[in-house]
């Protein structure tokens, strides 16, 4: 099933208010928001694009693309209630508030307030646990600051999770947009057919061998 031709895909950057902390499916990508292969192999417009920053003394910018999971929006497949988890992230992003997360979620203060540094394999640990008690997802793997990759594991492990959906002409979506932005909402829940287009995505378009991997990520305090 090749998706339709529906325009390019949507850019968040930092300062996306609601929409994080999400895990989105998808790929890690080169390709900048504006480049002619989104166009060209008729890329879906609900696949979104999300760049994370990583700042202070190592100055680094990693892009994925795919399906977009707020974790909040997706509390009725929690394994308990997500809402210290959400909340110690959101005190994670710019102007940080380590008492906040100290107070939701303990596990996460290591990660608060970092500058770019890989994040050493205990940081990981401690974020995966605090992840794993509320959602059935896999163990975080690497990355640094606010984006950390999941261990590789099936695609269909997110079918039935509510993916966001843009809702407005092809845009970006970042520091100047209102949490309750009408750009986008919590749209249907992934099926077969979206992991098929998804799989299109990489094969096609980012020569992909592999399936698409999970990504978490939240607003960081650059």
């Amino acid at each position: 099933m090749e998706p339709a031709n529906t325009g390019p895909t949507w850019t968040i950057g930092l300062g996306s208010g609601a929409l994080m902390p999400a895990v989105l499916l998808g790929y890690e990508t080169t390709l900048t928001p504006g480049h002619p292969a989104w166009d060209r192999f008729g890329v879906a417009a609900r696949f979104l694009f999300v760049d994370q920053q990583a700042g202070g003394y190592r100055m680094t910018t990693m892009s994925c693309v795919g399906f977009l999971f707020r974790l909040e929006a997706n509390a009725d497949l929690a394994m308990s209630d997500p809402t210290p988890l959400v909340t110690a992230f959101r005190a994670m992003a710019e102007d940080p508030r380590p008492t906040d997360v100290a107070a939701n979620e303990p596990r996460l203060l290591r990660a608060c307030g970092t500058w770019g540094e890989d994040l050493p394999a205990t940081v990981l640990s401690e974020i995966s646990e605090a992840v794993r008690e509320r959602y059935d997802l896999p163990e975080c793997e690497s990355g640094f600051e606010a984006f950390v990759r999941l261990r590789a594991d099936r695609p269909g492990r997110m079918l039935g999770w509510r993916y966001v959906e843009p809702t407005g002409a092809s845009s970006g979506i970042g520091e100047d947009w209102p949490s309750s932005s009408p750009q986008w909402r919590d749209g249907p829940r992934l099926v077969a057919d979206d992991l098929r287009e998804l799989r299109h995505l990489g094969n096609i378009l980012l020569n992909a061998a592999e399936d698409a991997r999970l990504f978490l990520l939240w607003e960081n305090s650059d």
